[in-house]
């Protein structure tokens, strides 16, 4: 995970590198990630 502020509006960005030994399962790992990010966010 990397963080860092925009340098035009007042917000951080945040950017995720993904790996998955299978590259067929790389879909399902994203999607697994997005849902347990979001419900990070949520709670």
């Amino acid at each position: 995970v990397m963080a860092r502020p925009s340098g035009t509006e007042p917000k951080i960005k945040f950017y995720f590198n993904i790996r998955e030994s299978d590259p067929e399962q790389l879909p399902n790992t994203l999607e697994r990630v997005k849902k347990d990010l979001l419900e990070l966010i949520e709670d």
